[in-house]
């Protein structure tokens, strides 16, 4: 049964939704609204910074005014949002429903680059084509300026420089910076009035993408939570249900032991959401490539990276065919991806733990697999071919040969001719990255730099 305080925020989203819903459908002017918006790949992180930011600038801050209401938005479809089980179990855990979120098919497609409201972006940080009035010109003036506010943890693209707030900072989580942002630490308050206390919805939801992001590892021990990160899970755990359930007893237990119970109580769920978040082996090929997909314009190349948590010897064994033969559907399940997406290249970027002969499991593993196409005649080849050159060079990622390169008999290719919807050259490939520790973070960066390298002089 839902708390007082679960069934007030709901209440709260369903309503701010609704009324939002209805302006659309109604053609109202929407220049008072501020859409919160997380990014395409829509993980935990984008979906609880976005509710969160939605809240809390509607409640405080120089941001919060009555001339604005601020409405969050996922970017996934509705039937989509099985695909990430981690974001369900975290709905149920915080009792938000799924039917009080506005989804991108909530809105009228046709209408998504000109709706007329500004922009809230949270866990990235350029405005994405699908909102842009003139997607085909990244400087527009007018598409610029309707970001109003930026808050994110991926390497800065210094766009929408006006926007503020501006927080653009490489930490573990966005949601951490969204907790800062508006509950700062009291050090940094410097006697400031103190601030509406967070919905122990919100609370659990921030903690739940905070320790799914970085395993409350600190930085300085080799994880990815900064100080900024361990310091949100502190301003948040008190009002969480993580601590609520210690509270009848905080009479008898020091302020100390409470806050230690409350974490066990966090990385006990952060458990359940990991082993739901890597719960994929299921899914199809077409479902994996579009769960955790980020999708990018550098020159003239379209090109995109999906992220999947298993490895390629999993994805392959579900083909139940010949060794070869399996990798070539695989291949051309890309290709196919690439056809409804419109690619001239496609990455995808596995994550694995190991498991050893003897059935432990060993260290974490990634693997990149890149596709690259295009015309004969467009001269496109030879640019991919740095690109492809340029990867294997990179000292951050650390390419190696692929591991299961012996078992498969193969680990990359290259066809001229017909393939799939595509007639043209075709290269593939895949690697081994030697440093595990290089995510979608690093990759996309140097996949940028080495895109515009090769194309930016046409």
């Amino acid at each position: 049964m839902a708390t007082q305080a679960a069934r007030s925020y709901a209440q709260q989203l369903r309503l701010t939704k609704d009324s939002f819903l209805s302006q659309v459908e109604n053609g109202a002017e929407l220049s008072g609204w501020v859409v919160s918006v997380g990014n395409e790949a829509g993980d935990l992180d984008s979906l609880a910074s976005a509710l969160a930011y939605a809240h809390f600038a509607d409640g405080q801050g120089p941001e919060s005014d009555s001339k604005r209401r601020h409405v969050p938005l996922f970017l996934s479809s509705r039937n989509d949002l099985r695909l990430r089980p981690e974001n369900l179990l975290a709905l149920e855990m915080a009792q938000v429903p799924v039917e009080a979120l506005l989804t991108i098919d909530d809105l009228p497609r046709d209408r998504l680059a000109n709706l007329g409201t500004q922009f809230a972006l949270v866990d990235h940080n350029v405005l994405l084509d699908m909102f842009r009035s003139r997607p085909q010109d990244p400087a527009d003036a007018e598409d610029d300026a309707r970001v109003v506010a930026i808050l994110d943890h991926h390497v800065d693209e210094r766009k929408h420089l006006a926007a503020n707030p501006r927080t653009v900072e490489l930490i573990g989580s966005c949601a951490s910076l969204v907790t800062e942002h508006f509950y700062p630490s009291s050090a940094e308050r410097s006697g400031a009035a103190q601030p509406e206390r967070i919905p122990t919805p919100l609370a659990d939801l921030l903690l739940s993408a905070i320790v799914i992001d970085t395993r409350l590892k600190p930085s300085a021990d080799g994880g990815k939570a900064a100080e900024v990160d361990l310091a949100a899970v502190q301003t948040l755990l008190p009002a969480s249900s993580f601590a609520s359930a210690l509270a009848v007893n905080a009479s008898s237990t020091s302020e100390s032991s409470s806050s230690s119970s409350a974490l066990d109580n966090l990385r006990a769920f952060n458990s359940r959401l990991s082993d739901a978040k890597e719960d994929v082996a299921h899914l199809s090929g077409h479902d994996l490539l579009r769960r955790d997909y980020k999708e990018y314009h550098e020159a003239s190349v379209r090109y995109g990276l999906s992220t999947v948590p298993l490895s390629l010897s999993t994805w392959l064994s579900n083909f139940d065919q010949p060794e070869e033969q399996a990798v070539e559907t695989l291949v051309q399940e890309v290709r196919d991806w690439m056809d409804e997406r419109d690619l001239a290249l496609a990455g995808v970027l596995t994550s694995y733990t190991h498991i050893k002969k003897s059935g432990a499991a060993g260290s974490r593993r990634r693997e990149i697999l890149v596709v690259a196409r295009g015309a004969q005649a467009d001269g496109s080849l030879a640019k991919l071919e740095q690109v492809f050159a340029g990867l294997e060079k990179d000292k951050v990622l650390e390419l190696e040969e692929w591991k299961a390169k012996k078992t498969y008999g193969i680990d990359e290719g290259s066809n001229t001719g017909q393939q799939g919807a595509h007639d043209g050259w075709e290269r593939w490939k895949v690697w081994q990255q030697g440093n595990a520790r290089a995510t979608r973070k690093q990759v996309a960066p140097a996949l940028k730099d080495l895109v515009h390298g090769a194309f930016s002089h046409e």
